[in-house]
């Protein structure tokens, strides 16, 4: 064969090589940016998440303990509900919520709706089980309860932890 011929071959195949590697590197590179923001939008996810769940915890936290419902409570409860009169109460008692409070505490819901929301989209499986076990312990929540307050502590900590080890993982 002629060194021509030779020469060109060998030119080709280093031509061919070059492609191939740059071809291969450039995947590399695109796949390790996307993993990269990737793991950067589900930080500021659970970022948003824990900062709402906060605000909304320490909101709650703010109102007084319930009153205890009396025999002539229940029994008016009873008495007007479906008429008329628990209309207009229900649109006093909103009326008067938004004077003292302002929008604040739709503000706040639509803040944990919305951080929810998003991180539900971009959160492994781990992660989500952290967001049930913290949605099923809000629905518990009663004002001044010492013991629901320590398993807040409690839960928040092992999501704090179950995050950060979401974030390690690849």
């Amino acid at each position: 064969m002629s060194s021509y011929i030779v020469g060109a071959i060998i030119g080709a195949g280093a031509v061919l090589a070059g492609v191939l590697i740059t071809i291969i590197r450039d995947g590399r590179i695109r796949k390790e940016d996307r993993l990269a923001a990737n793991r950067r939008e589900l930080q500021q996810a659970m970022q948003e998440y824990m900062a709402a769940l906060d605000a909304a915890i320490l909101e709650a936290d703010d109102f007084p303990a319930p009153l205890r419902q009396t025999a002539v409570d229940q029994w008016f409860a009873k008495e007007v509900r479906g008429t008329l009169i628990e209309s207009f109460l229900h649109l006093i008692y909103r009326l008067l919520k938004r004077a003292v409070y302002g929008h604040r505490l739709d503000d706040l819901s639509d803040r944990l709706v919305a951080a929810s929301a998003h991180l539900r989209l971009v959160a492994p499986p781990a992660v989500e089980e952290y967001m049930r076990e913290a949605e099923a312990l809000g629905k518990e929540h009663r004002a001044s309860d010492e013991d629901w307050k320590e398993k807040w502590k409690a839960l928040r900590a092992k999501m704090r932890q179950g995050f950060r080890e979401a974030l390690d993982e690849p």
